[in-house]
């Protein structure tokens, strides 16, 4: 169960719970769905892996990861660089993969996306912090209520620029965001 809402009683107030991690969001989690088969694909082709790490470096990582997202900084053949240089890299060395596999534009929007810095956490985040200006009294149910209605949408074919629009969140621009270059830079 992903939202969970508690009614209040006299020592406690009302509480909307939500859980939020990429993979709420359908677009996020086929994403990686892409990126995972593009490493078995390599795998299958007999290559060795792109990017071998000692397990040190995987641990903290992993809780670099964890608690800062797309602003960590995780380990790419011994040189600790930006998440979304580390995906350049992934992209750039996987690029046979990629090609081998017929992915949808939504899912490079996906890409491009994450590149930015911004994944499903931060689009909640927005959604809730709009919510939150727009009435603190009953920011929950107007948030719970915009969620549900994106979340339907995203689940009945429409993009994840539908669902931004949904929540009421401005949406980034990707235009000039390339994927997958050794030295690929972000014209902001």
């Amino acid at each position: 169960r992903e939202l969970v809402f508690s009614k209040g009683r006299k020592t406690k107030p009302p509480t909307l719970e939500i859980r939020v991690f990429d993979s709420n969001i359908p677009e996020f989690v086929v994403a990686n769905l892409c990126l995972v088969k593009a490493v078995c694909l390599r795998w299958l082709r007999g290559e060795g892996a792109a990017n071998r790490m000692s397990h040190a470096d995987y641990l903290l990582a992993r809780t670099e990861a964890a608690t800062k997202g797309m602003k960590a900084r995780l380990p790419w053949k011994r040189e600790w660089i930006p998440a979304s240089d580390y995906l350049d890299q992934f992209l750039w060395e996987h690029r046979e993969e990629f090609d081998a596999m017929d992915i949808p534009e939504d899912i490079y929007e996906v890409l491009r996306l994450l590149k930015r810095k911004y994944n499903g956490t931060r689009l909640i985040h927005d959604a809730v912090a709009l919510a939150i200006r727009e009435h603190p009294q009953t920011w929950q149910r107007r948030f719970a209520k915009r969620y549900r209605s994106g979340l339907a949408h995203l689940l009945s074919g429409n993009t994840l620029l539908d669902f931004a629009n949904e929540l009421g969140v401005p949406f980034p621009s990707t235009e000039r965001v390339w994927l997958g270059r050794k030295r690929s830079s972000i014209d902001e």
